[in-house]
């Protein structure tokens, strides 16, 4: 099963909109009472003046440490918010702000459109992301970002997902003849459906096809697989396939120090939804990238599916609302163009089909005598938020993650990263949306002070966040968001978490040290209560 990549009619959106808008006003307002008090350990002290109910069925927590633990430089402090759908009408969504293109801080995020009126509880900050920097020499060019995994937003994917390394018995990569690694589909990450999330290994792909004048299939046409999505051609934020698995490089820009994945054969689409200009060649400048330098094609697709093959410069153009553009290098750029020319001969009049799917792949259903994976339909009350690694199912820990920007030693001394020895400190802030025994969703952070000075990125290994999230709260089912300096909660249009971020905005105190991000998670009244 395949849902087709189209929008939604607006008469459909405008009603949708309004019942949102009945639902949200029928809701009950945010009570202000004390929230419950819980004990973590002898360790952390509940703030019970800032702990509070937000709504009926929200609540926020507040605990700090009681003192500095050692290889800790501060004293942490733990924020939570727990939504429980069988005492309040609340949803679990999530936001990309403005455009899908840029990033936006979660308090921003969080006022967007239609929040105006109706401003969320409380929000996080979700999946990762690659920085993509401005077209160098074109006037007004913005950074632009590419999600890493699979995301979507009202159900129109804006990233597909990732691979790794499959392993083996003995927990090694398992590698082929030639001595690549074999890859492991699906990454990690959170599909909110109607408001309610839950957590799965998810893959996502999307193809392009042919419809006849009568918009039906083509039978037998030619039919091509996209590698990415609104990303820069040539350099993935992660590894899409086989090939991307084996060609990992480091892109060092003046944004940040991250890893791309590279190919010299690739094909992109851009949906109306970028909100920005399609890439130049060569977007990013570091000399290890340099697939991206490919002059390549750019396909131009309006709203009734008609591709146009531009014969200007690949890049600078924008989306036409209802329609895609299309970018491709390489041997994708040799097959898109005769996919174009084909679709575009005497007399055939085919237009274009884009077909997206995911799968869930950690549960399968009987198909014609076969086992598949259940495919996760799209519409548009599908979310997707990308985590990447999954830290508890079924109240059982995943695996330890040994992976630590700030590692430091029990006595303050600075360690390199990944081998450690018991004892040793994680700096790196934390986001985690967890779901308790009884459904209720858990989002967490866990950072250095609120008001500590920006660049405070003073957090905790992921296993150790779990068990707290599993004794405390009673939570079975967990995913690691994000963290570091991205780390970010607002509740009721406030900053309860450090200020992670070394970037700070000295012409906006209120916003210093709140890192732009790709999307935010966020609760609010207007779901439907359980009972």
């Amino acid at each position: 099963m395949t849902d087709t990549f189209r929008r939604v009619p607006r008469g459909l959106i405008a009603s949708a909109a309004t019942l949102s808008a009945a639902l949200l006003l029928a809701a009950p307002s945010p009570s202000g009472a004390t929230g419950t008090e819980i004990k973590i350990s002898d360790d952390w002290a509940q703030l019970t003046e800032d702990s509070k109910e937000l709504a009926g069925g929200a609540e926020y927590f507040r605990f700090q440490e009681k003192a500095v633990t050692p290889g800790h430089s501060t004293r942490r402090e733990l924020n939570i918010v727990r939504i429980d759908p069988a005492k309040g009408a609340l949803r679990v969504e999530s936001t990309v702000g403005a455009s899908i293109s840029g990033r936006e801080s979660v308090r921003d995020q969080l006022k967007a459109g239609f929040f105006k009126d109706h401003p969320p509880l409380a929000g996080i900050n979700g999946s990762y992301f690659l920085p993509e920097p401005p077209a160098a020499g074109v006037e007004g060019a913005k950074e632009t970002l590419a999600f890493l995994g699979v995301s979507a937003r009202d159900g129109v994917l804006n990233s597909i997902s990732c691979v790794k390394a499959r392993l083996g018995a003995d927990g090694r990569p398992v590698h082929d003849a030639q001595g690549k690694e074999e890859p492991d589909y699906g990454n990690q990450a959170v599909v909110l459906q109607h408001g309610v999330p839950y957590i799965a290994r998810l893959r996502a792909s999307v193809t392009l096809s042919y419809l006849d004048k009568d918009k039906k299939d083509v039978p037998g046409g030619p039919t091509l697989t996209v590698g990415g999505i609104n990303r820069d051609p040539g350099r993935a934020p992660c590894a899409y396939d086989k090939t991307t698995l084996n060609s990992a490089e480091r892109t060092l820009t003046t944004l940040s120090e991250k890893w791309a994945y590279t190919t010299p054969d690739d094909i992109v689409l851009f949906h109306d939804g970028y909100g920005a200009k399609t890439p130049l060649a060569n977007l990013d400048p570091t000399p290890a990238i340099n697939e991206d330098d490919a002059a390549g094609v750019e396909v131009k697709v309006d709203a009734a599916g008609k591709m146009t093959t531009s014969t200007a410069v690949r890049g600078n153009q924008s989306v036409q609302k209802g329609g895609y553009v299309l970018q491709a290098i390489g041997q994708g750029a040799t097959d898109l163009t005769k996919f174009v020319d084909d679709a575009n001969a005497a007399g055939k009049g085919y237009t274009l089909k884009v077909t997206q799917r995911v799968e869930d792949m950690d549960l399968t259903r009987p198909v014609d005598g076969q086992t598949a994976q259940r495919p996760v339909d799209l519409d548009e009350s599908v979310d997707i938020v990308s985590g990447i690694h999954r830290l508890m199912e079924d109240g059982e820990h995943s695996k330890e993650y040994k992976s630590c920007v700030r590692l430091y030693s029990p006595e303050g001394a600075k360690r390199d990263e990944g081998d450690y020895v018991a004892g040793d400190a994680c700096r790196d802030s934390r986001t985690v949306l967890g779901i308790d025994k009884q459904g209720r969703t858990v989002l967490t952070t866990i950072t250095g002070p609120r008001d500590a000075a920006p660049g405070t990125s003073d957090g905790e290994f992921m296993k150790s966040v779990a068990e707290i999230l599993k004794s405390t709260f009673d939570v079975t089912d967990a995913i690691n968001f994000d963290g570091g300096g991205s780390t970010t909660m607002i509740v009721q249009g406030t900053r309860q978490t450090g200020r992670t971020d070394e970037t700070s905005d000295a012409t906006d105190p209120v916003a210093e040290g709140e890192r732009a991000i790709a999307d935010s998670v966020y609760t609010g009244n207007g779901g439907i209560a359980v009972k």
